[in-house]
């Protein structure tokens, strides 16, 4: 498991526009992170990817959105699915059902208690190509 704050390069770039509202780029990200992070471990397996955010999950299913800073997340998702190889699952459940949503806020006791462990998330190699 991982939890963290999203880098600010990353912030600063949906915010560039004047959008205040970055909901779904925030639910869109972590999926990116945790491709990359857990690469080797993905790389050629069937994944389910629950995700609690409508917008961030169609937009993930279509690999579209009209909206800029969506499509470019949606890109870089794109181009590490070709490099994976992973047969890719979204599907939407609710932030109490979750089993990540408690890392995702920076508690980390629940999933630890149950044996997960945590790691560093790997955030250099996302970049837009």
């Amino acid at each position: 498991m991982f939890g963290d704050q999203v880098p600010e390069s990353w912030v600063e770039r949906w915010r560039a526009q004047g959008k205040k509202q970055l909901i779904c780029q925030a639910e869109i990200f972590p999926i990116l992170v945790a491709k990359t992070t857990w690469e080797p471990l993905l790389s050629c397996r069937a994944v389910l990817w629950f995700v609690d955010n409508n917008s961030a999950l169609a937009a993930v299913i279509r690999s579209f959105s009209p909206v800029v800073e969506n499509f470019e997340l949606l890109l870089i998702n794109a181009n590490l699915d070709v490099k994976l190889q992973s047969l890719n699952w979204y599907s939407r459940v609710p932030s109490k059902s979750n089993l990540s949503d408690s890392p995702s806020r920076m508690d980390f006791h629940e999933l630890t208690a149950k044996g997960f462990r945590r790691c560093q998330p790997v955030y250099e190699t996302l970049t837009i190509k």
